[in-house]
């Protein structure tokens, strides 16, 4: 059913109603006239109702007996309830339908919302399987270098009491003990047959020392610079087999002659001996800073902690590297377990982790993880440059040491010429 808009309804009964009276007025005021036209008691100036109210009253009768009583009363007003409540009826639905259809409107923009929010979250706190590899390849990072601090002290205290002829040390009593001493390892670990035109057969020992001995008191390059692991812990008991090949080492390098005799009370009483025992640390002294950086780097390339040994073994895999790779690599053997040290670790962080094609595989997902991962190379590089600062802060004490020795020939040239003179 069409509805009719209510200013329309009111509009057509407001004309109806105007129309009506239009034409009644002219009906009744001819009547009334021709009344009055032949009537001689009514149209005179004697009559006690004028026409005008005549007619007035009539158009009142006839609007409040026809018009109200009868057409509104009893017809329209019946009429205008029921469309009234047929009319708010369809207005409520229509309200009803129209919220309904806000409400669901409302409902998928808030699901949409919730939905994009999860998607969100999704991308940026579920970390990829990089950035948990910078966390387990890190582990006990810091527990290493701490090692490799203490065994670059206990290698530092072996080379100080061997200068200073410490009691109980392999050169006590001076250069004699010192190089017999050196001699005999050598005979029993290090002498190889056919060195010297086979002249050391007589010399070495019986039978020849094995392979894995072989020179390494003199190789810095097999034993010191290549690996990044050397099975080193100066704080257990027992002595490896590469320890004894980095302590012959360094006896090798710094301090190969020592003093010829070590000073007695009676040459510590007098004037010579006073000078010489400072001369003699001073040297030492030198010694010290120039094997500090030789220390150094063996406790770096120490054994370590093995919370993170299993998944550099995972990496180097990934790598393409072997079994027998990744133990000389970690120093192991198949009866022996070393932990790789801290430089080995660095050296898959900062090097060998960038090489591997996957890594730059998963860099094509999110850019929060992505992001991640800059991170935490960021904190890397903040390490890798701390260790390049100590490095050059030990350059730096070398070159103050070799200066202040230039300086020391130049002063005793000078003290010669005046002393002469």
């Amino acid at each position: 059913m069409k509805i009719i808009p209510t200013q329309t309804l009111r509009l057509t009964i407001a004309l109806l109603t105007v129309m009506a009276g239009m034409t009644l007025m002219p009906r009744q005021a001819q009547a009334l006239i021709t009344c009055c036209c032949t009537c001689t008691t009514c149209c005179g100036p004697t009559s006690p109702t004028p026409p005008n109210q005549i007619i007035s009253d009539a158009f009142n009768d006839h609007r409040n007996d026809y018009w109200i009583d009868e057409l509104y009363n009893n017809v329209a007003e019946a009429d205008f309830k029921k469309w009234t409540e047929q009319l708010t009826s369809m207005w409520m639905l229509q309200a009803v339908m129209i919220g309904g259809f806000y409400d669901a409107q409302a409902h998928s923009t808030a699901m949409l919302e919730l939905q994009k929010l999860n998607g969100q979250t999704q991308v940026k706190y579920l970390p990829s399987t990089s950035v948990c590899q910078f966390g387990t390849l890190a582990k006990s990072l810091a527990a290493s270098d701490a090692s490799a601090r203490t065994n670059q002290l206990a290698l530092s205290e072996i080379a100080l009491s061997r200068h200073l002829g410490t009691l109980g040390n392999m050169a006590a009593a001076g250069r004699g003990q010192d190089l017999g001493n050196r001699l005999y390892l050598f005979s029993l670990e290090f002498c190889g047959f056919s060195d010297s035109d086979e002249a050391l057969s007589v010399f070495c020992s019986s039978p020849p020392p094995t392979s894995r001995h072989l020179n390494r008191d003199i190789d810095y390059t097999r034993v010191f610079d290549i690996p990044e692991t050397i099975n080193i812990n100066m704080t257990s008991p027992g002595v490896t087999d590469d320890e004894l090949d980095i302590i012959s080492l360094a006896h090798n390098l710094y301090g190969d002659v020592q003093i010829k005799q070590r000073l007695d009370d009676k040459l510590l009483d007098t004037p010579v001996g006073e000078n010489l025992m400072q001369s003699v640390r001073s040297i030492n002294a030198k010694r010290s800073v120039a094997q500090n950086s030789f220390n150094a780097i063996a406790g770096l390339k120490a054994t370590g902690q093995g919370q993170s040994r299993t998944y550099i073994r995972t990496v180097m895999q990934n790598l393409g590297y072997g079994g027998d790779d990744i133990n000389r690599f970690m120093a192991s053997t198949s009866a022996v377990t070393v932990n790789p040290s801290y430089m080995a670790q660095m050296e898959i962080l900062t090097k060998k982790l960038y090489q591997d094609p996957g890594f730059y595989v998963r860099l094509m997902e999110t850019e929060t993880n992505t992001s991640r991962q800059s991170a935490a190379m960021e904190g890397l590089e903040l390490m890798q440059s701390r260790d390049i600062y100590n490095a050059m802060s030990r350059t730096e004490m070398l070159m103050a040491t070799l200066v202040e020795m230039e300086v020391i020939k130049l002063q005793s040239n000078v003290q010669n010429r005046v002393t002469n003179k």
